[in-house]
């Protein structure tokens, strides 16, 4: 047995499929699309309720014409320099190759272009660490961001 073969080599992760586009979509465009393209029944339950008001918009992301990423946004109705981010969800088939991380990447260039703050708004516990972890290395790529992560900040 080669020596090569009693080490185990750690499992490089997925990375993003190349042919995963960033889009900016209205409440408008993005419910359209939902009636035209449901590829994954269990993916479009997860966000169903996104909002038709026009005062959220998303950030998704597009493979061919099907939808496999979204972030909800909605300025703050109080303070119209911040955007809070209403949530985050990936077509599990499409997990964990990175997408999540493009488009929050998109958020903070975005953000960064119109002077916006972003804020959390309340996700579960694991989505909370999650998305904690992954601002806050943004942040620091992105110093002219500011990113409040929870209420008490």
């Amino acid at each position: 047995m080669k020596i090569d073969e009693l080490v185990s080599k750690p499992k490089a992760k997925p990375k993003t499929p190349a042919m995963v586009r960033i889009e900016h979509m209205t409440s408008n465009q993005l419910h359209t699309h939902i009636g035209v393209h449901r590829e994954n029944r269990k993916f479009w339950d997860r966000i169903k309720y996104v909002s038709t008001r026009g005062s959220e918009f998303y950030i998704t992301a597009v493979v061919g014409e099907r939808i496999v990423g979204v972030t909800s946004l909605q300025i703050n109705p109080y303070n119209r320099s911040q955007v809070w981010v209403m949530g985050v969800s990936v077509d599990p088939q499409f997990q964990n190759q990175g997408i999540a991380g493009r488009m929050l990447r998109e958020l903070f260039v975005w953000a960064e272009h119109t002077q916006h703050e972003i804020s959390l708004s309340s996700f579960t516990d694991q989505g909370q660490q999650y998305l904690v972890g992954v601002l806050s290395r943004l942040a620091h790529a992105h110093p002219r961001v500011s990113v409040k992560y929870s209420s008490q900040d």
